[in-house]
């Protein structure tokens, strides 16, 4: 009679999280292949004019890109954003469906996380599965100090100024 054999190094469990990262732009290479193009965890933009009306946030158009692996995961599972901003007002996001297959399977999620500016200070956003926190991201938003006789960074080509301190 034959003995069942255990696998061994199989740890049960899932999903995984693969990458959590906020972005500028996410590209589709060929294959499906995601590029992520200067990830950052710390931008500065022009610091908003004084007589900008109260209803009017500058905003710095942003993207999100998350890679889940299955494990032993099978079915529908939902994506959400909470954002909490250094005020501590919080935002949530739409939920977007995840589908897991099991094994190695799983999904790469992009969104769009247009921010608003008005607001300096470090953002965090925090990662829901299932409502269950997956994992926490920060970003940390710096105005710009205006020097006198020179326009604003966003002058020369209508962007905001970015950086990553880690380049």
């Amino acid at each position: 009679m034959a003995k069942s054999r255990k696998k061994r190094g199989r740890i049960k469990g899932g999903p995984y999280l693969l990458a959590a990262v906020i972005c500028e732009k996410v590209l589709a290479e060929q294959g499906g292949v995601p590029s992520l193009i200067r990830i950052i965890d710390q931008i500065t933009v022009p610091q908003p004019p004084a007589n900008l009306p109260p209803e009017a946030v500058p905003a710095v158009p942003l993207m999100s890109f998350f890679a889940f692996r299955s494990g032993d995961r099978k079915g529908k599972s939902l994506l959400q954003l909470l954002s909490r901003a250094p005020s501590g007002k919080m935002h949530k996001s739409q939920k977007v469906p995840v589908v897991f297959e099991g094994g190695e399977k799983g999904g790469n999620i992009v969104v769009n996380l247009p921010m608003g500016v008005k607001e300096e200070g470090l953002f965090w956003f925090d990662v829901l599965l299932d409502n269950k926190l997956v994992t926490r991201m920060p970003l940390r938003i710096v105005h710009a100090q205006a020097d006198p006789g020179s326009p604003p960074p966003a002058a020369a080509n209508g962007e905001a100024a970015r950086e990553n301190p880690t380049e």
